[in-house]
């Protein structure tokens, strides 16, 4: 692999990230950065995998702006070897970490800040608030809900949450509750394809 060449083992973004509307979503809200706070965004990534989709944030951001990367990185259960080789076909001597790692940490060390451990762990102690949130986390019930209250509360007013994978059915059913139970603190609130998104209410306009 040459210094300047990425190594993702399994595609799980690539009809992403060119998705014509998740492009539109993110770059709308980076435009309204760009007219209020110089385009320095402060983004939240729940989930990071081989780093894909950080590397996007990374290379869509100005060098100002800053991506916290939330994952376990597990070598057991759904990030080990043996089970990727069957749900993905990946055929790796490396661990997710391991690429993450080389894709990400040892390159933009100035613009990624790292936390190997469980969202419950992590994110409730964040002082810091954020204009941007990726949920691509534990797919579980239990563990959209419950990542979808911590962002939350740490989404600025009129922030975007951004959530991977609503074509799955326990995420459209998870995300759909919790936003029946956040309805009056949230706006736009949209669905296309394996995406949906929304925005925190600005209580001071109103």
């Amino acid at each position: 692999m040459s210094k300047n060449e990425y190594k993702f083992y399994v595609d799980w973004h690539g009809d992403l990230l060119n998705n014509s509307s998740f492009e539109s979503i993110f770059k709308e809200k980076i435009s309204e950065c760009q007219k209020t706070q110089g385009g320095v965004v402060k983004i939240l990534e729940v989930g990071s995998g081989e780093g894909q989709s950080t590397l996007w944030f990374i290379q869509n951001t100005n060098k100002y702006s800053e991506v916290y990367c939330v994952d376990t990185h597990s070598e057991e259960g759904w990030y080990s070897n043996e089970n990727l080789k069957v749900v993905a076909n990946r055929d790796a001597d490396k661990t997710v970490y391991e690429v993450f790692e080389e894709n990400i940490l040892n390159r933009h060390p100035e613009r990624v800040v790292y936390f190997r451990d469980a969202t419950n762990n992590v994110i409730p102690k964040f002082s810091t608030h954020f204009d941007i949130i990726y949920i691509d986390g534990d797919h579980s019930s239990k563990g959209i809900i419950q990542d979808s209250i911590y962002c939350f509360d740490k989404l600025k007013e009129d922030g975007l949450i951004i959530y991977d994978d609503y074509n799955l059915e326990s995420v459209k059913r998870s995300v759909d509750f919790f936003y029946s139970a956040y309805e009056d603190h949230i706006t736009n609130f949209k669905t296309e394809d394996r995406i949906a998104s929304l925005r925190k209410r600005v209580w001071s306009n109103e």
